[in-house]
């Protein structure tokens, strides 16, 4: 089975209608799949507000990059008000000028460059945030499909107590058993039925916390999830090449081009820029004017820049090591959550196809066999405690399964198709 571009937990578009807990839900409930679900969150969240003002930030960055060296007009007067021949302005000197910088090396360029790729940067982080709150989104799904179903076990495990009652309770008045097994039978059943009422309060809990995905603590959500179906996974081989276009590792790739694009223009700076003036000078006690024509250069400009560029050039190196340490570490934990899968999966079969059927088939035998006297009520308790513990330690099981599943969708981005841009 190939993995998917979108998201497949292996719980969309399942049906409730083989669980028996529809008397616990409203009776207009409709399952709402992974996909309704994560919609209503990317659709409701402020991030995508706080995206859209950091990205005309970014635009305005950019236009400052394209702005080119202000002109300054400049009016000078020498040799006024003073005293003697320069009382007043006959003796004064005027400049009208007009004064700049004129940038080399491509500077202007580079700056929009360097927006350019600011943006570029934001738009993966807005996917790996994006990425994220689908994740959450997914987990809250997953055990919000796992409550339903511990509603279910809980409510088979307290008709099971109830009808156990039900049948010691003329064997007792018959004085066929003792009033001690109907008595721990009220007690496993008083247990059941907390357990039940437990089991119902965690499945409000576990609405409320999905509803809160979209701002709706008050929500109550069905899932559709089909908990014990466990979808075949291809061969981590074959899904590892997938990290590479991952945005976690895109992240890396943008930075660096950024931090490329940084220190260019920083080297760019060794050419130092010049700045000129241009005006006319005019001579009152002459009444005659001139051109003025000045230039000054900055000295050691180069020197004075190295620091920034070994700075640039440093930070672009340390992108380096977090991507190669990025890889590394999801690789790894590629690895260890597929290995996990399967054991899973194991797990989850082998307690369907062998244990639970013998655990069913113990439980009718002993079940004849207390009607008929053969058996106290002490092993009877023990074989329907014992059942309930197969179905919980399978739904352990199976709930980890699609947690563990949707880790890996996350790590390989499979969900990405579902955030907007």
């Amino acid at each position: 089975m190939n993995w998917p571009t979108r998201v497949s937990f292996a719980l969309i578009g399942a049906s409730l209608a083989a669980w028996s807990f529809a008397a616990e839900l409203p009776a207009d409930a409709t399952a709402m799949t992974f996909e309704q679900a994560a919609q209503r969150t990317l659709s409701s969240r402020p991030e995508w507000r706080r995206f859209t003002l950091e990205r005309e930030a970014a635009a305005a960055r950019r236009e400052q990059a394209q702005l080119r060296p202000a002109l300054e007009l400049a009016l000078d007067a020498e040799g006024a008000l003073g005293s003697g021949p320069f009382q007043g302005l006959d003796g004064a000197e005027l400049t009208v000028s007009l004064n700049s910088v004129l940038e080399r090396g491509d500077k202007r360029a580079l700056r929009v460059n360097v927006a350019d790729l600011s943006m570029g940067l934001l738009s993966v982080e807005q996917r790996i945030e994006g990425l994220d709150r689908l994740s959450e989104t997914g987990r809250r799904f997953i055990e919000l499909g796992v409550a339903q179903e511990r509603v279910r076990l809980a409510i088979t495990a307290f008709e099971q107590r109830e009808a156990t009652v039900a049948l010691i309770a003329p064997r007792v008045s018959a004085a066929r058993s003792p009033r001690s097994e109907l008595l721990n039978a009220q007690i496993d059943l008083t247990e059941a039925r907390l357990a039940r009422i437990e089991a119902q309060r965690g499945l409000v809990a576990a609405q409320s916390s999905l509803g809160a995905q979209w701002g709706e603590i008050e929500a109550r959500p069905v899932a559709a999830l089909a908990v014990y179906e466990l979808p075949a996974v291809t061969s981590v081989e074959s899904i590892e090449p997938r990290l590479e276009s991952v945005p976690d590792l895109q992240r890396f790739a943008s930075e660096a081009a950024l931090r490329d694009a940084e220190t260019r223009l920083a080297r760019a700076n060794d050419l130092i820029d010049w700045r000129w003036t241009a005006g006319i000078r005019r001579y009152q006690d002459v009444r005659e004017q001139a051109l003025v024509l000045g230039i000054s250069v900055p000295l050691n400009a180069a020197r004075r820049n190295a620091p920034f560029v070994r700075e640039a050039e440093a930070s672009r190196a340390i992108v380096q090591h977090r991507a190669d340490a990025t890889r590394l570490e999801l690789r790894s934990l590629l690895h260890r959550q597929w290995q996990l899968l399967e054991s899973l999966r194991a797990r989850v079969t082998g307690i369907t196809d062998e244990m639970l059927p013998a655990a069913r088939e113990s439980l009718q035998i002993t079940e004849r066999g207390y009607r008929i006297g053969r058996f106290a009520y002490r092993e009877l308790s023990l074989v329907q405690a014992q059942l309930l513990d197969l179905e919980l330690q399978r739904l352990d099981a199976a709930a980890q399964f699609h947690l563990t599943r949707l880790e890996i969708e996350r790590l390989t981005g499979a969900q990405i198709n579902l955030i907007p841009e």
